[in-house]
């Protein structure tokens, strides 16, 4: 099984496929295997799809910290770095909607394309409490 380490947490993740890489993110309290349906199809088109499982899910390490989309995406910018399949068409799910839009942010070296899906983005303030940090 493919782990990295990458900061403070070592990362499970998959790559599959060969071609132009796609870096699919999960949502929070999920893992990479949400993308299970979307992965033959991707490689039939000729994708690389890389699937990790952000710190403090799945089958990644659940480090004292660092839960937020800027963690997550530094984390993911790592992983990028480490399998040197940079800059990929990064696709996030809920909160990994708003992790693939800070890793582009905060790394656009390593991102070509975002495509957030059911973004978390534009709830209210009271809501973002509840979330973990």
């Amino acid at each position: 099984m493919p782990f990295a380490q990458v900061n403070d947490a070592r990362m499970f993740y998959t790559d599959e496929g060969e071609g132009s890489p796609v870096l699919m993110v999960h949502g929070w309290s999920c893992d990479g295997s949400d993308w299970a349906w979307q992965i033959p199809a991707l490689k039939a088109a000729g994708y690389r799809c890389i699937t990790p499982d952000l710190r403090g899910h799945g089958r990644s390490s659940v480090p004292a910290g660092g839960y937020t989309p800027r963690q997550y995406a530094a984390d993911l910018a790592g992983l990028i770095g480490q399998l040197g399949c940079g800059p990929v068409v990064a696709i996030g799910h809920s909160m990994g909607g708003a992790t693939v839009v800070a890793l582009a942010v905060e790394h656009p070296e390593v991102v070509r394309a975002v495509v957030p899906v059911d973004s978390a983005y534009g709830f209210e303030s009271e809501t973002a409490v509840t979330l973990p940090r």
